[in-house]
């Protein structure tokens, strides 16, 4: 999909980030997960997410379909997704700098 080759594209991507991080938002403010994984209320990116959007005049993509409601075991899978790729980005971008 080239997310970065345009602002049009980019402006996809932020579309489906929002969906993502809306769904992965109550995971990042669970008080049970909170207890159990230190820091992860500070983890979640929607704001940024939401910020992008906002600087570039995009809007929010309307969802059809209801919101997930994962339990507490499949929280934990969505943010092995969530965190995994940011991990992954961070090593792309160190990478990246290498070339």
């Amino acid at each position: 999909m080239e997310p970065f080759a345009s602002i049009e594209n980019y402006s996809k991507f932020l579309q489906a980030q929002n969906a993502f991080h809306e769904v992965l938002q109550p995971i990042y403010e669970n008080p049970s997960l909170n207890l159990k994984i230190k820091g992860l209320n500070s983890l979640s990116r929607l704001e940024q997410v939401a910020m992008d959007m906002q600087d570039l005049h995009v809007k929010t993509m309307l969802v059809d379909e209801a919101i997930p409601s994962p339990s507490e075991f499949e929280s934990i899978g969505w943010l092995y997704c969530s965190e995994g790729s940011n991990l992954g980005a961070a090593i792309l971008y160190k990478e990246a700098q290498k070339n």
